[in-house]
């Protein structure tokens, strides 16, 4: 990553899985939505095929 915002990351300890993350979530199921805001999850679900 060339930009200057991703600077100090040093990408090996990425992707060897060493840095904490700020914030891990404590999910409860696979539809605990509580970390997203009403506003998306009171939008209607419109199911449309893949491209």
């Amino acid at each position: 990553m060339e930009h200057r915002f991703f600077a100090p990351i040093c990408w090996q300890d990425v992707l060897q899985k060493k840095l904490v993350p700020p914030f891990k979530p404590q999910v409860t199921s696979e539809v605990d939505t509580r970390y997203f805001d009403e506003e998306f999850t009171a939008q209607t679900i419109t199911l449309t095929p893949p491209d």
